[in-house]
């Protein structure tokens, strides 16, 4: 019994040492000229192994070892993917019986390099199709024939309870601009289970984004698996960061219908910085969109993808602008309103004294390639309503735009107050602006914007200043009282002006007040400097009263009233204010001239002139 136990111990020996020598004994390298063109036809791409055994602990299957699948050579002459090493476990009892069933695909550190060409097209575009790449060379011997059957036929010859890539890096290039883009996936791990076909596989997936050192997560299911890259269903959840989206939908024949659906979406968590000084949130989002895959190459971006519904929410602030859209046939719509909205809600900095409320907000916006076009821009602003359109062509360093501004029923005092501390005013205003120009930086718009407008206020007063009082001031008139001295009070200002290089040219400046009416005309400087030429033309009774106190002021008479030309200078904040001695002495000339001509007149007449009169006429001039 003893020598019947030891030897069934050394058969058994026997039998393990020759299980743990098969690796070493089965050479499987020379099976390689009957399964590497299966593979290479399979991925219609060229396959390099460096080494293939068995592995019997810790389960029995296959490692290969330095795998590597050649790049398209219409992309590039080195490696599509690579990696360390794949093992293959293989079931044990299913084996006893002769069938060979895979339980188990792991890959080790694999490098992916995705690459976008010059023309648009990614090389993995021709992965799995069958016959030779566009530019690839030819292959010695036989050329394969051509199949029609998908990239994961394959599977049809494999039952995979688990396929996991454990460490892997995946690199992608874009070409299609002048200084590539590249960016990184490292630390990528992927885990697929129950992947037959006919079932449908559970994904997950994380990895690092590089340079943005932004975090990927995705769980989820996509399926059933056929032969083709159609699945009917699609459902996962994407973590980017601290950004969380489901996506669900389904992709068959080459056509994809998703829905992207995000409870909050931060600009504090998006892994690039945006000018701006406070973040911005977008609430419930909610997107469906479809596409064809693969896209074709040059392909505009707005064409490459259909959006039917766009909704969402977008949170500035204590404001809530509500945002609908669209994307058909390459024109994108957007159309966002708000019923209240305040200046200090915005996330850019806004040079105003204090912060400015916008109701009824609503703006209708659209765009077809490069061109932008905001249909319309309304809101009830200042007491009374702002319209604009405009129009720009995206696409260079300093695009080029134009539009309309149209002001509507706007009271001229709370714009008074968030624009300067040194004048008020009131009054109704409407006004509208026709202009152009090109970039948005403040140079751009001082040297290139362009325009024409006009204006009108009704019914008001500007505080802080009285042109009448400095009017009299200059004309050295005693004895006026004025009621309201740091006032003007006026029925009507209204003018037309242009826009140029940073200039306001006033064209026609009219103002209509009680005492006196105003024209001007001159330019208003965008850095609030001032150079304008006014006429005052003073009522016929003030006139009367200033001619009454100083006889001597009867030299700036025009009929029955006082003309007083004045120069306003200095800037918005701190005017100064002249007399216009060239036009005062042109005038004085005029009487003179006038006078004198009387007396020639009657000279050439033959009658005898009254210089009584002309001594009278003089003595009124100049009050002697």
């Amino acid at each position: 019994m003893r020598n019947v136990l030891i030897g069934l111990g050394l058969i058994l020996i026997l039998i393990i040492a020759a299980i743990l020598l098969l690796p070493f004994l089965i050479d499987l390298n020379k099976y390689q000229n009957y399964y590497q063109p299966m593979i290479e036809e399979a991925l219609n791409r060229k396959i390099v192994l460096k080494n293939l055994r068995l592995s019997i602990i810790p389960r029995i299957g296959v490692r290969i070892a330095g795998f590597t699948v050649m790049d398209d050579p219409a992309f590039s002459t080195g490696p599509f993917a690579s990696l360390e090493s794949l093992d293959i476990g293989i079931q044990f009892k299913p084996l006893l019986s002769g069938r060979i069933e895979i339980d188990d695909v792991t890959l080790k550190e694999p490098v992916i390099s995705v690459i976008k060409n010059h023309q648009g097209v990614f090389n993995v575009s021709t992965l799995g199709k069958g016959g030779p790449s566009v530019a690839a060379p030819p292959p010695p011997g036989p050329v394969p024939q051509p199949t029609q059957e998908g990239p994961l036929r394959a599977l049809a010859l494999l039952a995979v309870d688990r396929v996991a890539l454990q460490h892997g890096r995946l690199l992608y290039q874009d070409q299609t601009s002048t200084k590539p883009a590249e960016h990184t996936v490292q630390d990528l791990n992927i885990l697929l289970q129950s992947v037959r076909l006919g079932e449908m596989p559970r994904l997950h997936l994380d990895a690092v984004v590089q340079p943005y050192n932004l975090p990927i997560n995705i769980d989820g299911v996509v399926g059933p698996l056929v032969e083709t890259l159609d699945f009917k269903t699609i459902d996962v959840a994407l973590a980017l960061g601290k950004i969380t989206a489901s996506i669900t939908g389904r992709a068959i024949g080459g056509h994809a219908d998703l829905t992207v659906a995000s409870p909050l979406i931060s600009t504090a968590d998006l892994p690039f910085a945006l000018p701006l000084i406070k973040p911005v949130q977008i609430k419930d989002l909610h997107v469906k969109a479809e596409a064809e895959y693969p896209s074709k190459p040059n392909t505009p971006p707005l064409e490459a993808v259909t959006v039917n519904v766009l909704h969402g929410a977008v949170l500035l602030g204590n404001a809530v602008i509500t945002v609908d859209g669209s994307l058909l046939e390459g024109k994108a719509r957007l159309l966002a309103t708000s019923p209240t909205l305040t200046t200090a809600d915005l996330p850019i900095v806004v040079p105003l004294r204090k912060s400015v409320e916008v109701k009824e907000l609503k703006l209708s916006m659209g765009m077809a390639g490069q061109q932008v076009e905001i249909d319309k821009l309304s809101a009830n602003v200042f007491g009374g309503q702002l319209v604009a359109e405009t129009r720009t062509t995206m696409g260079s360093p300093s695009p080029p735009f134009d539009g309309n501004i149209r002001l509507q029923g706007v009271q001229l005092g709370p714009i008074a107050e968030v624009l300067t501390d040194t004048m008020a005013g009131s009054g109704t205003v409407n006004a509208k602006l026709t202009m152009q120009g090109r970039g948005f930086s403040k140079m751009e718009l001082l040297s290139g914007l362009e325009g024409v407008g006009s204006f009108t206020v009704k019914d008001g007063a500007i505080e802080g200043v009285n042109l009448l009082q400095e009017a009299i001031v200059l004309l050295k008139a005693a004895g006026i009282q004025l009621t309201a001295p740091k006032t003007t009070v006026f029925s009507t200002i209204d003018g037309r002006f242009g826009l140029k290089q940073g200039v306001i040219q006033v064209d026609r400046l009219f103002m209509d007040s009680h005492d006196f009416q105003a024209i001007g005309t001159g330019i208003i400087g965008l850095d609030h400097t001032l150079n304008l030429k006014t006429g005052l033309s003073l009522s016929e009774p003030l006139s009367k009263q200033i001619v009454t106190a100083t006889p001597a002021l009867r030299v700036a008479m025009a009929g029955n009233r006082i003309t007083v030309p004045m120069l306003i200078t200095g800037t918005t904040q701190a005017p100064s204010y002249a007399l216009d001695t060239k036009m005062f002495a042109g005038k004085v000339q005029e009487q003179v001239k006038e006078q004198v001509r009387g007396v020639v007149d009657d000279l050439m007449k033959g009658k005898k002139p009254d210089l009584d009169k002309g001594k009278k006429a003089l003595k009124n001039l100049f009050g002697q």
